[in-house]
This record gives C-alpha cells, structure tokens and sequence, in this order.
C-alpha cells in the first residue's frame, strides 16, 4: 500500500470508520451468522481495525491475532482492551507477509473482511499466498468484500457516480475465483449477501430473478479452504 493510501487509512477512513459504528456491528453480525465456531480455534484477522470482529468473536475462539497497517486505529484497539483481562489477545502493526512467515499452519480461521477490495491483484496474491502459508490443514480463509456485479458498482463504473474512496480493486466471484486458483485455495463455500444499508438492503429481494438478479447482490461472503 503507497504512502498517500496509508496516509487516508490513517486519518480519513478512520474518521468515517467510527462514525458509522452502528452500521459496522449490523455488518459483522451479519456475516458471522453464516460461520461455526469450535470454542478452540486460533484465528488471525487481517485488517483488523478497531477490534470490530474482536468484540464479537472473543467468546467463541481461544487466540486472536490482529494485524493492521493503521497505528492509529491499533491504538484504539489497545486503548479499548487495556481496562480487560485479555491473555488471548495479540495485536501487530506488521507487514502481512513478513507476519505469516513466522506462523506456518497455525491459524484455524484467517479473516480478511472488507479489505480486498482496498489493494490491487499483484498486492491480494501476496497476502491470499500469506495466508494460505499460515492456516492449518483444512483451515478457512473468510473474505467479506462489496460485489462488483452489483447495481450500484456499476454505476460507480460506468456514471458519474464516486466510488468510495480507496475501494481500487471492487471485483466478482469470477474474479476471485481466478485469484484463488494462482494460489492453489479452494472455495469452500459462496454466499451472496444483502447490503447492510437499511435502505439498500431490500433490493437483495430482487436477487432471485433470472438474468438480471445478479446486479442486486451486493456483497460477497466466500469461505476458502486449505
């Protein structure tokens, strides 16, 4: 990631990160509705943020690692675990690359939520080839990402609609699926998902019909397998 990206992440992004923390929740609680956790799991989080995936998964796993480029958003992290009893907890402002190469077939679930769609192809390869390096035999790999197929993507694309600022690489299953194979990951499981937009949700209603339900799935939930 350049310097002018990270200098957004840092700065902006955050701002607008934790202004819509309600929105945030609705999104993970969402998505984690469609996972099994075993009680035992070793789990790493990749883009971790301010701990938003932590706060709901704490309970259901036995180590968490969180790793992210943004110091200022691992400092709220720290700042809001600092008053616990937390010896599960580990967090990294790290290279995703050099991290993994010191944790071979370690990790039982690797998250990467809303955040492939923030670096190109050449830069996802790297952290998907990371990843497989540090999950176990049969181990997950859980991408949550915006669909590009759906309406508003398009729009974004083909209309003077904005795209959201540092969303560079918004890509489709079919796009996926050829990145996982350079890599050697399977798809374990697909699911497509609502918006977690109040308003924009309802047009996943839409997503059933034929030929034209696909630009109505706004989201991506792709389960990937060692």
């Amino acid at each position: 990631m350049d310097k002018q990206a990270l200098n957004y992440y840092e700065g902006e992004f955050i701002k607008r990160f934790n202004s819509n923390s309600e929105l945030q929740q609705l999104r993970i609680q969402k998505l984690l509705k469609n996972l099994i956790f075993k009680g035992d799991e070793k789990v790493l989080d990749i883009g971790c943020g301010n701990g938003l995936l932590y706060d709901n998964i704490k309970d259901k796993i036995s180590t968490y690692h969180g790793i992210d480029l943004s110091n200022n958003i691992l400092k709220q992290f720290k700042k809001k675990i600092d008053n616990q009893f937390n010896h599960n907890v580990f967090l990294y402002n790290r290279d995703i690359k050099k991290f993994c190469s010191n944790y071979k077939d370690y990790f039982d679930k690797i998250f990467i939520i809303d955040f492939t769609e923030h670096v190109y192809n050449n830069e996802l390869i790297e952290i998907l080839k990371s990843s497989k390096y540090s999950l176990k035999e049969r181990g997950e790999l859980i991408i949550h990402t915006p669909n590009s197929d759906f309406f508003i993507e398009k729009l974004k694309k083909y209309t003077p609609l904005k795209q959201n600022r540092g969303h560079i690489a918004v890509r489709n299953l079919s796009e996926y699926r050829l990145l996982f194979e350079r890599v050697g990951l399977n798809i374990k499981s697909y699911k497509y998902l609502s918006h977690y937009n109040f308003k924009l949700k309802y047009f996943y209603l839409l997503s059933w019909l034929p030929i034209i339900g696909k630009y109505f799935r706004a989201r991506l939930f792709i389960i990937c397998e060692k």
